[in-house]
């Protein structure tokens, strides 16, 4: 499996305490690794993910053993995939993901996919990727895309 994050920058809007937030777990653009996710690529993923009424695992830092929360929405639009996901704040390294990036010590998303479809380009050495197949979608302190962050909202009463 591999793990890759590239996601457009977002302001931290607010806190809510039901640990709702969203971002961009990956988008078009060519992150530290020389890895470039192209339009397109999530399409079939999402798709089986929809078809299965379920979303990729939400993780701490990649980490199999560790979910911190749930995915409630992802989708692919113009800039990359867009995902919105809530923290399960009962669990204890839920609320340290909370509290961290409540300080803004944490902001960073990445994914963990198995590659489908891939070319690398010989002139620029970049690997566009043209089909992933989505594993999950980490909370992570250093993502590929230096650039990487999510976005708080506010809880809904």
């Amino acid at each position: 499996m591999r793990h890759t994050s590239s996601s457009h920058p977002l302001q931290i809007k607010s806190l809510g305490v039901d640990g709702s937030f969203e971002g961009y777990a990956s988008t078009y653009q060519v992150d530290s690794e020389r890895d470039q996710i192209v339009p397109g690529a999530f399409r079939h993923t999402l798709s089986h993910w929809k078809q299965r009424n379920r979303w990729p695992l939400l993780l701490w830092q990649h980490h199999l053993d560790q979910p911190i929360g749930l995915w409630t929405h992802l989708e692919e639009d113009s800039q990359g995939l867009k995902a919105q996901g809530v923290l399960l704040m009962d669990l204890p390294m839920a609320k340290t993901a909370y509290a961290l990036i409540k300080a803004g010590a944490l902001d960073g998303l990445s994914i963990g996919f198995r590659l489908v479809t891939a070319r690398v380009c010989p002139q620029t050495r970049v690997r566009k990727i043209y089909q992933v197949d989505l594993v999950e979608v980490s909370l992570v302190s250093l993502p590929a895309n230096e650039g990487a962050r999510v976005r708080l909202h506010q809880a809904h009463p």
